[in-house]
């Protein structure tokens, strides 16, 4: 924000560098209360930054603007598993005819847990997959598809 501050000097082209800056800005936070805060920061930081150049607060509806990208790009997430926390479970499967200690056919329930918690893998878990915006096209993606080039 300092950067977009020094070099821009319209409210427009402020605006402008200022939504750009925060759409490539990306973050995450296992815990809620801190992503709250996180989020709270973000946008304080905005606010600030807009009074000291244009001498004003921002409008409510420009904040909301900002609140909205903030709330995209920093998110609640497992780092490792690229889940929301603690959204991996284990499936229950039933087996038809198993065959019981008398002989009988039975239905049996088994357990299956999240593969990738199992083996302990980065990928394969059974979670809910993260999604962010993607700002260039204007769509909801996973997390973990977002290009990496510019």
């Amino acid at each position: 924000m300092s950067v977009v501050s020094k070099y821009c000097n319209t409210l427009e082209e402020w605006l402008n560098w200022s939504k750009i800056a925060f759409q490539c800005s990306y973050g995450y936070e296992w815990q809620g209360d801190s992503l709250l805060i996180a989020r709270e920061n973000l946008l304080y930081t905005f606010i600030d930054y807009y009074q000291d150049k244009f001498k004003e607060t921002p409008s409510s509806e420009l904040q909301k603007e900002i609140a909205e990208i903030i709330v995209w790009n920093i998110f609640q997430m497992d780092g490792l598993k690229y889940v929301i926390p603690m959204s991996c479970k284990t499936e229950k499967i039933t087996i038809r005819g198993a065959v019981n200690l008398f002989g009988k056919d039975d239905d049996r329930i088994d357990e299956k847990p999240c593969e990738g918690c199992e083996k302990k893998y980065a990928s394969n878990h059974n979670g809910i997959r993260v999604k962010t915006m993607d700002w260039r096209e204007g769509k909801i993606i996973e997390f973990d598809t977002i290009p990496q080039s510019v």
